[in-house]
């Protein structure tokens, strides 16, 4: 299905939906679908978590205090990058930031020690904080650190 063209490269993007059920089912979901990309809701992009968080903090920073840009650049360029940066955004699961959230309290990161757990809270809010954007963006149908 044709969403349209990307802001960023000019390209066309077209978009797919596996769908289980009987026709009538799929000939709804395909009306559904159709109507979410002429009302502008379904326009998930397809680059990476670090390409997005890059192109997030740009854009968060010119309204953070400094000191505060300086700790979210922090939990990104440790935490957040290494971890996710080269997994499409697409891919991003609530569960895999579940069991990822875990074991940073457990072990932490390759290069420190555990985490404690208002450390983890934070890594949670700039990852929550940004994929929201990524929502608002259309990179995003859904929030996958806001079911937690």
């Amino acid at each position: 299905m044709l969403q349209g063209r990307d802001e960023s490269t000019g390209k066309y993007r077209y978009g797919t939906k596996t769908f289980r059920g009987g026709r009538r089912e799929a000939e709804r979901e395909l009306a559904r679908l159709v109507t979410d990309v002429d009302d502008g809701v379904s326009t998930a992009n397809s680059g990476t978590v670090g390409a997005f968080c890059e192109k997030w903090f740009e854009h968060a920073a010119l309204g953070l205090s400094p000191k505060v840009a300086f700790e979210y650049r922090r939990l990104l360029d440790r935490h957040i990058i290494p971890k996710w940066g080269s997994t499409s955004l697409r891919r991003l699961r609530t569960s895999d930031l579940d069991a990822w959230y875990g074991q940073l309290r457990k072990s932490g990161s390759a290069v420190r020690g555990p985490l404690a757990p208002n450390s983890v809270i934070r890594v949670h809010g700039v990852l929550r904080r940004l994929l929201n954007q990524g929502v608002k963006w259309g990179w995003l149908s859904v929030n996958p650190a806001a079911a937690r």
